[in-house]
């Protein structure tokens, strides 16, 4: 009891398991294939490809795209596609923008009928949170806007969204978090993770965007938007000094 456990992977038992992992999906492949009922295979699917991506997710990156390319029978098996991708993306893989934003697509065509189901919106507001962190983010973000304006999206709906833009590093984000508070209503509801957002993408263009609200002289929104919380602002200027 008293010795100290590793931390992280058995790197030898790792890869002896992402290695049966592997080989059993790709068994399970080839059955599905030609199987009479093919839905039987596709919950066993989402499941292995989930540990397989926590054990093994650069080099098994493509066999994993591949279930996921599989249509989704069952709507609940779109979250764990989900899981599936963030596991990729938090795990050092930068997501195919073809594959991701395939995905995405049919989703979202699932998830349109019931926005106003608070769970399916869910989803969908969570995987908009992949997109700007696929391997062509203007492509990812592209889609964002594009899916914002169809299902009039709010203000209090995108806090994540915003987090995820700030954080791609990305210069076409800047663009859309601008959009984002177009309005003041919508800038109230975001609040603390808008300004957070545009800080997190530490350019040149948001730190100037940051300091237009206390410098009448820098480049700022095209109309007057003021915050509740004038601290957190205060903040993420004071760590630009």
């Amino acid at each position: 009891r008293l010795r100290q456990q590793p931390i992280g992977f058995n790197e030898t038992r790792r890869k002896r398991y992402s290695a049966a992992l592997a080989d059993r999906i790709t068994t399970l492949l080839g059955e599905w294939a030609t199987a009479e009922q093919p839905g039987l295979y596709e919950f066993r699917f989402k499941e292995l490809t989930k540990v397989l991506a926590e054990l093994d997710a650069l080099g098994s990156t493509p066999l994993i795209l591949r279930v996921l390319s599989i249509p989704e029978r069952v709507a609940s098996w779109s979250w764990k596609s989900l899981e599936t991708l963030e596991t990729l993306l938090f795990n050092g893989v930068v997501l195919p923008a073809g594959e991701t934003l395939k995905w995405f697509d049919v989703t979202l065509e699932r998830v349109r009928p019931h926005r106003y189901d608070n769970q399916q919106m869910g989803l969908l507001l969570q995987a908009l949170c992949l997109l700007p962190f696929v391997d062509a983010p203007a492509m990812g973000i592209a889609k964002i806007r594009e899916t914002i304006t169809d299902l009039k999206l709010v203000g209090h709906q995108l806090r994540g969204v915003a987090l995820a833009l700030g954080h791609s590093r990305c210069n076409a984000a800047l663009d859309l978090l601008r959009e984002f508070v177009a309005g003041g209503n919508d800038a109230k509801a975001m609040g603390d993770e808008w300004i957070n957002a545009v800080a997190a993408l530490d350019s040149p263009e948001s730190r100037e965007l940051l300091m237009s609200f206390v410098d009448p002289a820098a480049p700022g929104l095209a109309m007057d938007v003021t915050f509740e919380r004038g601290d957190v602002l205060a903040v993420r200027l004071l760590e630009f000094a």
